[in-house]
Formats: structure tokens, sequence, C-alpha cells
């Protein structure tokens, strides 16, 4: 009879015994599952967000992109009986949102949780949160790249398509410029944010005028995301900075865009329904179900207080 664990190796797979030992080992199993790629909430913490009431289908905004300054002032006799000319206020407009519902949901057989060594009911529940932040977010930065009317910045000066210029503090004062010359100004509850993926940042820790001058003090409140603060627009990086390829109209190499935006003006976020989990067991089908619901629509607002910077990853 074989008693050693090498001859039982052996007998099972000569070619890779070593292998066929470690399958014989015990292990020990850890129940924490380690996280990657975990969602973070950028672009919706500085949007506009409002709640839409109860038996309410869509939401009006009204908003004005201008002030009006061809006012008529009253010339000539002032006397009794006089009219003055009355001005028409036609500078305002409506930005309309119509929250669409989505739903999603998981089943887990009861099999599988009896035998998993793991919280797979909780890990789905996890994953069904990281994916409401995922899509939120996917949305937000879907619409105000696609904005009609924004500010430009191609990284390069004058350039009008980036031909290998990465993302410098140049960049971020040309924005800046286009900005206040719409009369926008930063102010400590809506401040001017830039948003940057990953590669720009690291263009910008390797720029010593962005890394001198990026400096907090002890008092200073840093969002999620934030690196640092340059001429007073506040740097944060989001894996949501979508990348483009050379094929793009802005780029002849590939490269990211990069958005600035005055926050709470730029762009809006209406909540139909919040996101909500929700949990049952179907004991006719003997499985875990687990639920997401969400209701929510992201618009445009101030286009004006919006730009968008295309710098090269290289």
């Amino acid at each position: 009879m074989k008693d050693t664990i090498q001859e039982l190796a052996d007998t099972k797979d000569t070619t890779t015994a070593t292998d066929s030992i470690s399958n014989l080992q015990g292990k020990v199993w850890l129940q924490k599952i380690l996280e990657a790629a975990k969602r973070r909430m950028i672009f919706a913490q500085f949007a506009y967000e409002t709640d839409l009431p109860g038996g309410t289908k869509d939401l009006a905004l009204p908003i004005y992109t201008s002030n009006i300054t061809d006012w008529v002032a009253q010339s000539g006799a002032t006397g009794e009986g006089v009219s003055r000319t009355m001005t028409a206020i036609d500078n305002l407009t409506t930005v309309t949102f119509t929250p669409v519902t989505y739903r999603y949901g998981c089943a887990i057989s009861t099999d599988v949780v009896r035998t998993s060594q793991v919280d797979v009911v909780r890990h789905a529940r996890e994953q069904l949160s990281y994916y409401a932040a995922y899509s939120v977010e996917s949305a937000i930065e879907a619409v105000i790249e696609a904005a009609s009317a924004p500010n430009e910045v191609v990284c390069g000066g004058g350039a009008t398509v980036d031909t290998g210029n990465t993302l410098d503090p140049d960049a971020i004062a040309e924005g800046l410029r286009k900005m206040r010359a719409n009369s926008w100004f930063s102010e400590p509850a809506r401040p001017f944010v830039l948003v940057i993926p990953a590669i720009c940042e690291e263009a910008l820790m390797k720029d010593s005028q962005f890394v001198n001058a990026s400096e907090y003090g002890d008092q200073h409140v840093v969002l999620n995301g934030e690196i640092g603060k340059y001429l007073g627009v506040r740097v944060v990086t989001s894996e949501f900075c979508p990348a483009k390829t050379s094929g793009h109209a802005k780029f002849e190499v590939n490269g990211h865009i990069c958005f600035m935006f005055k926050a709470q003006v730029a762009y809006g976020l209406a909540w139909g329904t919040k996101p909500t989990l929700d949990y049952e067991f179907n004991k006719l089908e003997s499985e875990h179900r687990v639920f997401l619901d969400l209701c929510y629509k992201s618009e445009t607002l101030q286009e004006s207080a919006l730009v968008l910077i295309y710098a090269s990853d290289a």
C-alpha cells in the first residue's frame, strides 16, 4: 500500500507530480474579496443635482445664457400721461430633464451559495452598486463630451489638432481664460474644476510649474479624487475621461479629452429614483435574486461654462 503524498501524486500523474502534490495540500480561504476597478463618483459630485417630485415625468430648468444689455430708456417728455418704452424679457431658455428608468438584476442558485467559500450574494450587491456609479458617471461624461457649443483648448498653443502635446499648465491657463471671457468666475460653493485621466495626471506631476503651484495649506478641504489646485482651478483625476485614437477630429496621435467647468453650472443631473438595491429569495427557482433600480437623466446647462481640453498621451 502506498502511503506517502509523493507516491499518491506519482500514481495520479507522473508527468506533473509537483502540481499533483499541490492539489493534495490543504488551503485556507479568506472570505475577503480584493476589490479592483471600484468606481468613484467624480462627475456626479460637481453636477447641479435635483430630484423630481412625485407624479411628474419631466423637470424644466429655466436658464439664461446672456444678460439683457439693450434696455430702452424713456427719453424726452416725462410729464403726466407719457408712457415709458418697455423692453421684452427674451433671454430665458429651458433645459428639460426626462429621467429614464434602468433595471438590473442577477440570480444566484442556493447550491452556489451553499458551496461557495465567499459571500456571493454580498459580492453581487457590491458589484451592482459599483455599476450604478459607473452608469451615472458614463452618462454624464457622454453628455458633456457631446456638448454643441463648449469652449475648446488644443494642447500645443494655437494648434487646431493635437500633434503630440501632453497636458501642461499653459493649457489650464488657456481654459481658465476662456471661462472668464464668458463672465464665469470661481466661487467657494461652485469652483472651477478640471477633470483629467491618470495619464494626464502623470504629465502634470512631472511639471515643476504645476507641482510648485499646487500645494495646499492645512485648512484646504480635498475633494474626491483631487490632486491639486492650480490658478484657482481644482484638479481631479477620473478614469472616465475618454481616450481617443489618432482618427479623432482633434488628434493626430492617441490622447484623452479633459474637462474644465464651473461646478453646479455647466451640467445637471436629475433623479427620478436614486439607486436602490433590493433582495428576494425565489423559492420556486431556489435562487437568491438581487436587484438594482435607478432613474436619472443628465443634461448640459451652461455650455459656455464648459471647456474641452485635448491632450496627447505622450
